[in-house]
């Protein structure tokens, strides 16, 4: 089969849906076929073949797989992402056009069975040919010191937040977390990995960052190399206001990591609240969590295998494309 996906984002960003393409594509060429990827702003179709075409985020990378479909008479397919269903449907100025979207797509790729359920009540539609393909995980396993190449300290307390510069993604709450601990508690060091998407944004976060000595950005760091990151690591953080399934999330679970993550409909589908993770909702609530992990290893340790346990359950990236391709198949490619 001749595949063409299109991605909101170059494949070398971090960022979900940069991995979810990176596996696919992995898979799918792994079990004979040809795939191309191609970035949502190009404005006609490749001139290679392709027998479906697949797009990433609704708004940008769905937009462009219906049309280059339209162009070639070849089904289309768009994934969901949690900005598609979290904010995008609920602007008025985007709302639209991500209905427009979906309604069109021959197939609707949710990641969870909740995220479909919201997407059909927030632009009512039936959304009828539409899949549940559960993320694969795939944890880079390249030798990376992330410690000693970030200025980590060997015996510190490591909160690792694994997340792109941009306000939904939220990791200012992370640094006032940091004020709020109480001043009887020991400190802990944060690193943020990830690039600069909003470039206003950015720019306040690490003009704060700079005045305090026990947080970081790393910049963003290569999948190959996250699950050292992971591995060196106390607990990973997800503060983002809103998400679809966070990929940091599977990969940390897959790593046996304790979480500490924030209230949202994508992060309540992973982390069951004091089973294998923690939930919190305001910056005082994540620092009294980041407290208590940190004076209880026991309790780090409980989450970090209950976590384990549940990623075990996960679809394997084989098994995350071949129900891609089953789909494709069924639509005519």
């Amino acid at each position: 089969m001749e595949i063409a996906l299109v991605s909101p984002t170059h494949l070398d960003v971090p960022g979900g849906n940069a991995s979810a393409i990176r596996r696919l594509v992995g898979e799918m060429q792994a079990l004979g076929h040809q795939v191309s990827v191609h970035l949502a702003h190009d404005p006609e179709p490749p001139d290679t073949r392709f027998e479906v075409v697949h797009g990433f985020h609704a708004l940008r990378g769905g937009a462009t797989a219906l049309r280059w479909a339209q162009a070639r008479q070849v089904p289309a397919v768009v994934t969901l992402t949690g900005t598609d269903v979290n904010v995008d449907l609920l602007q008025p100025d985007t709302r639209q056009e991500v209905v427009r979207v979906l309604s069109l797509a021959d197939g609707v790729v949710a990641l969870h069975e909740h995220q479909l359920q919201r997407a059909r009540e927030l632009s009512g539609l039936a959304l009828a040919a539409s899949e549940v393909i559960g993320q694969g995980v795939a944890v880079g396993k390249q030798r990376y010191r992330f410690r000693t190449l970030n200025g980590l300290a060997e015996d510190a307390f490591v909160a690792f937040l694994p997340a792109g510069l941009r306000r939904v993604k939220a990791p200012h709450l992370a640094l006032e977390a940091q004020r709020l601990r109480a001043l009887d508690e020991p400190e802990w060091e944060l690193a943020l990995a990830g690039p600069i998407l909003e470039d206003a944004y950015a720019s306040e976060l690490l003009d704060r960052m700079e005045h305090l000595s026990h947080a970081r950005w790393c910049g963003p760091i290569a999948s190959e190399y996250m699950g050292a990151c992971y591995a060196e690591s106390d607990v990973i953080l997800n503060t983002s206001e809103s998400e679809g399934i966070s990929n940091a999330i599977m990969e940390a679970q897959t790593m046996g990591r304790p979480i500490v993550a924030r209230r949202n409909a994508g992060n309540e589908s992973l982390v069951e609240d004091g089973v294998d993770g923690l939930l919190f909702e305001t910056s005082g609530q994540l620092a009294r969590a980041l407290c208590r992990l940190q004076r209880d290893a026991d309790l780090r340790l409980r989450l970090g295998r209950a976590a384990k346990s549940k990623a075990k359950g996960y679809p394997t990236p084989r098994q995350e494309a071949e129900a891609h391709l089953e789909l494709y198949r069924r639509l005519g490619a």
